[in-house]
């Protein structure tokens, strides 16, 4: 059925945008980058477009170019609702990051993430995900600074809707300090998972709660533990929630836990079976040279 839809749409930027994203979505790096670069072409105000092509970038290496054409279209962002306009920035700040510029990612939180209040949800999510992959890149973040991140999400860390916010709720509060916020949150998401029925229990139970238990020991700098759950659901860890890129957050935390214990031959091999690029990115030398 794809082609007579495609036929029907062949002139809406927006439908190309959507479609993009999907090709994404099943790893057709260059036929979604196509894609994109189509649904630009009708309607260049097309935010949606531009987030595509920043997945299609990071998860193939083309770091300098990307980042290149992302900047290109802030213009776009600063002019398009709220929570696009933060994330496609988290996804700028990902580039700098990838490319192992810290301290450039790191003035995205404040400058655009976290830039429009009342928070949205995403918003929160980028920012407890952008300051978890500067901690992995080597950048220390204050207690300070996780602490006034916890102290927005610290309610909604009671809350059970996918494992993948869940998680980053619970790493938040871990490194925040904030422990008797981070037990009560352990203790609602898991009796809240006893009344779930169906398919969606079983992926908690397979994959959401051991996700959950190891992102506090990670948190935590139990490392050992960590690594040994996260080799268990680490092939099934798209079942929580997040696009591929957003995922990639726990694929890294399961590299540098498997770094921090001591465990550099299964790191090295997870490193290399882990990457899309054709070679390995500033970011990813950085995490190999800790193995070697």
């Amino acid at each position: 059925m794809l082609f007579p839809i495609l036929n029907q749409n062949k002139n809406s930027g927006y439908y190309f945008s959507s479609y993009s994203f999907t090709l994404e979505l099943c790893g057709n790096y260059e036929k979604a980058r196509t894609a994109a670069e189509r649904a630009v072409e009708l309607v260049e105000i097309n935010p949606w477009a531009h987030h595509t092509l920043s997945h299609v970038f990071i998860k193939s290496g083309n770091l300098d170019y990307g980042t290149k054409i992302l900047e290109d279209y802030q213009y776009v962002w600063d002019h398009s609702g709220q929570a696009i306009n933060s994330h496609n920035y988290w996804h700028l700040a990902l580039m700098h990051l990838e490319n192992h510029e810290v301290e450039k990612a790191y003035t995205f939180l404040d400058n655009h993430i976290l830039g429009d209040k009342p928070y949205l949800v995403i918003q929160k999510l980028d920012a407890i995900s952008l300051l978890w992959r500067l901690e992995m890149a080597g950048f220390n973040v204050s207690e300070h600074i996780w602490k006034s991140i916890a102290d927005e999400i610290k309610e909604n860390a009671k809350d059970c809707y996918i494992a993948y916010i869940s998680a980053h709720y619970i790493y938040a509060l871990a490194r925040a300090g904030m422990e008797h916020e981070l037990a009560e949150a352990l203790r609602s998401v898991k009796s809240n998972v006893e009344g779930i029925d169906g398919p969606e229990k079983e992926v908690w139970e397979k994959v959401g709660l051991p996700l959950i238990d190891a992102t506090a020991s990670y948190a935590l700098d139990k490392y050992k533990p960590a690594a040994d759950i996260l080799a268990q659901i680490i092939d099934d860890v798209e079942m929580v929630g997040g696009s591929d890129a957003q995922v990639d957050l726990i694929r890294q935390a399961y590299l540098l836990s498997l770094i921090n214990c001591n465990k550099k031959s299964e790191a090295k091999k997870y490193l290399n079976n882990f990457s899309t690029s054709p070679t390995l990115t500033p970011l990813q030398n950085y995490w190999f040279s800790l193995i070697n």
